[in-house]
């Protein structure tokens, strides 16, 4: 049977985007009456956060059951300098670390994220990052955004986070489905790919990424306001990862956080 269009084509691509938004329309989730309000934040905003969601004795446990996983010398899961200059990460916390899967296995969290995308959104992956590396910067300090489908992200951070420590900085509202969007996309469309462990390959280094002048462009077009998301240990975020936002230089002390990745039936990256 002859295809309608070629493969790769924008037409392909908006034919996937239809799709993909009608199975998720098709799969809803309730959300309870007492978490609806911060579904509204969230829809609203693309971003929604909650001030030292964890206390600092569970925070200290998340963080004891880390630096043992680290000590274990069978654990190949753990990686220094990732892609990402002066970061490092233990991957798969969840499962080395299993006091964190309180975090993942939280019934608010994922009630929101399931009535934000869909009852088929699953938990993907799991990591610990740290930043301790002062004054060193990384492509990630550009406005990016990670996917034209859901990739909804859980921020824990385990070290008190100031505009000193690397904070997250989301462009609220841009997660919508607004016409700039569409070309970008598409270009993300053509050009991410993994690899056969579901790691990035080069063609997709850049995928979704912006210079400053154009973030500022679609900051002033669509009015759309920067939110740098600081907080005490323990505090927490939930963002939709189609959003634009970029992470920042740090200038002083350390920053450590624990972070899982939601996204549709668990899609790969």
């Amino acid at each position: 049977m002859l295809s309608l269009y070629a493969k790769d084509s924008m037409v392909d691509f908006l034919v996937q985007k239809l799709d993909y938004k009608i199975r998720c329309a098709l799969t809803p989730f309730p959300v309870a009456k007492e978490y609806k309000a911060h579904l509204d934040t969230l829809n609203r905003d693309g971003c929604v956060v909650f001030e030292e969601y964890f206390s600092p004795e569970q925070v200290d446990e998340f963080l004891e059951d880390i630096e043992a996983a680290k000590k274990r010398q069978d654990l190949t899961r753990v990686a220094n300098g990732h892609i990402d200059t002066g970061i490092s990460r233990v991957y798969d916390v969840a499962d080395v670390a299993p006091m964190t899967r309180k975090i993942f296995e939280d019934p608010m969290i994922l009630s929101l994220i399931k009535g934000y995308c869909s009852s088929k959104c699953e938990l993907l992956k799991t990591f610990y990052e740290e930043k301790r590396e002062v004054g060193t910067s990384s492509q990630s300090n550009h406005h990016h955004f990670d996917d034209w489908r859901h990739r909804i992200k859980v921020w824990v951070y385990l070290t008190d986070v100031t505009e000193n420590q690397a904070p997250t900085t989301i462009t609220l509202g841009s997660h919508k489905n607004h016409l700039w969007r569409y070309w970008p996309e598409y270009n993300y469309f053509l050009h991410f790919r993994t690899d056969e462990n579901n790691r990035y390959t080069e063609m997709t280094d850049y995928s979704g990424m912006f210079w400053p002048h154009e973030a500022a462009t679609i900051r002033k077009l669509w009015k759309y306001k920067e939110k740098t998301i600081t907080g005490k240990k323990g505090t927490m975020f939930i963002f939709d990862s189609r959003a634009l936002h970029r992470s920042t230089v740090l200038k002083e002390g350390e920053r450590k956080i624990i972070t899982g990745y939601y996204t549709y039936k668990g899609l790969g990256l």
